[in-house]
């Protein structure tokens, strides 16, 4: 059975195919192909050893050069030919997938991003002038559904039917699915946040984790950029990108409290050591030296208590709001 049907045979009694389109595990496999299924379908062996059709479909069209893998196919002989391949037609493929968001909603600690995905396998047929109708067989793609018109389903797969006017032409065959993409606001292993305390937490090392954190802005204010303007709740996934950015600026704050709460706690530790090892006058001096380093730590924390309170807040105000 032919599996692709282009322009006519010699005579005009017969059918020359086109092309085919195999998809196997995300490799395209094209097969260009002819039919000649009358006895107007002849082909014949010149001497220069390529097969082609008889005579061109009229004058001044092209005859079309056919495989010369017949070998049994001597000089000067004609035949009937039911398929074949037709070397003067070429098809060039590509893929390319895009994802299209529909909708945005926020969840508790996250953004939804409603959508599909589409699949588009496209064809470019130089047809060099061959006219008539073209069947294209793809296989079906697991939770994919096409996009493009299927004259038949069967063992071949997916059928599609276009038509050749004798100029290039590109097809382009295109598979959607339903997309559903969650973005987490922070790591929910960390718990709530309220739970979190800058004491016995090494900041840097969970930074990517955290509200605020590096990473989690970046990727919704790229969300953000490529959504359309009229997209359904783009105003709900523009507040969180402002409200994340604010929670960025009161975690950097955060954290420069505390890098300071931490480095005035290390030099108590030194200045009580210090203070054990003094005698007489040098110990008066180390004992006024702790004093005034309990004093800084103490300050230095309090204010790393209050920029962690003031992050803490703005994190649970945005969950307020998304929850």
């Amino acid at each position: 059975m032919w599996r692709a049907a282009g322009r006519p045979a010699a005579g005009g009694k017969g059918r020359v195919g086109a092309g085919v389109a195999q998809v196997v595990t995300g490799i395209v496999l094209l097969l260009v192909v002819v039919a000649l299924t009358t006895v107007g379908g002849l082909v014949h062996r010149s001497r220069d050893g390529r097969v082609r059709a008889a005579k061109p479909a009229k004058p001044g069209t092209r005859a079309v050069t056919l495989t010369d893998e017949l070998r049994a196919l001597g000089e000067g002989e004609t035949r009937l030919l039911a398929f074949a391949q037709d070397r003067d037609v070429t098809i060039g493929s590509a893929r390319a997938t895009a994802a299209r968001t529909q909708r945005i909603v926020a969840g508790r600690g996250v953004v939804i991003v409603e959508g599909e995905e589409e699949n588009t396998l496209s064809l470019a047929i130089a047809p060099r002038g061959g006219r008539g109708p073209l069947v294209v067989d793809v296989p079906r793609l697991t939770g994919w559904m096409p996009r493009f018109p299927v004259a038949a389903e069967g063992d071949f797969g997916l059928r599609h039917e276009a038509r050749l006017d004798g100029a290039d032409t590109t097809l382009r065959l295109a598979w959607v699915r339903p997309m559903r993409l969650e973005t987490p606001l922070w790591d929910a292993g960390l718990g709530a946040p309220a739970a979190i305390a800058w004491r016995g937490t090494n900041l840097e090392a969970e930074l990517r984790r955290l509200p605020g954190g590096p990473g989690t802005l970046e990727r919704l204010s790229e969300l953000l950029a490529r959504t359309a303007a009229d997209t359904p709740g783009r105003p709900i996934l523009a507040n969180i990108v402002r409200d994340m950015a604010e929670i960025r600026r009161l975690l950097d704050l955060a954290r420069g409290a505390v890098r300071e709460a931490v480095v005035a706690d290390a030099a108590l530790t030194r200045a009580r050591a210090a203070g054990e090892d003094r005698t007489g006058a040098e110990r008066d001096e180390a004992r006024r030296a702790l004093n005034r380093a309990s004093q800084t730590a103490e300050r230095t924390a309090a204010t790393a208590d209050t920029a962690w309170r003031v992050w803490l807040d703005a994190v649970q105000e945005l969950l307020t709001r998304t929850g």
